[in-house]
């Protein structure tokens, strides 16, 4: 496991804990997919050397600023955001780069959060701006030297 994987595996949950926390989920759901994501992050450090974590972690932060934060203002509805994150996901899944283990920490927590963007998702103008926003996104991530040899978002 290299500290490169560490970095795009923090982004995408990362991704997805902002996702979370703006999303008009049931309480129970909202904790739920909390906790989910923070054991996910949790089991991605742990797999980190202990001297390494705050490198990794620092790093984290500094990408996702340079990265995500020019494709997303403060007019950015959460739904967009998280539709765009779906999209990435997807596109990486497609792609054979990550897998998400039916029962995994990161699989929980997306089950619970899919269904507070299915509105957004019927609405194409929206899934058309959450594309547009996830290319961005995943254009910046790729600059960064992040997610090499996978084909670009179209």
């Amino acid at each position: 496991m290299n500290e490169r994987w560490l970095v795009e595996e923090l982004i995408l949950v990362g991704l997805l804990k902002v996702v979370q926390q703006g999303a008009t989920l049931p309480d129970f759901a909202n904790m739920g997919a909390a906790e989910h994501l923070k054991t996910a992050a949790r089991e991605l450090m742990d797999q980190a050397p202990p001297a390494a974590r705050p490198k990794i972690q620092r790093r984290v932060q500094a990408t996702a600023r340079r990265c995500i934060s020019p494709s997303v203002t403060r007019d950015t509805h959460v739904a967009t955001l998280g539709l765009a994150a779906y999209h990435l996901l997807e596109h990486l899944l497609d792609e054979g780069y990550v897998s998400i283990g039916t029962l995994s920490p990161l699989s929980c927590a997306i089950d619970m959060i899919l269904p507070a963007l299915e509105p957004a998702a019927n609405d194409e103008e929206q899934m058309t701006d959450s594309r547009t926003t996830a290319i961005g996104i995943f254009q910046n991530l790729q600059k960064e030297g992040l997610f090499r040899g996978v084909v670009p978002m179209v």
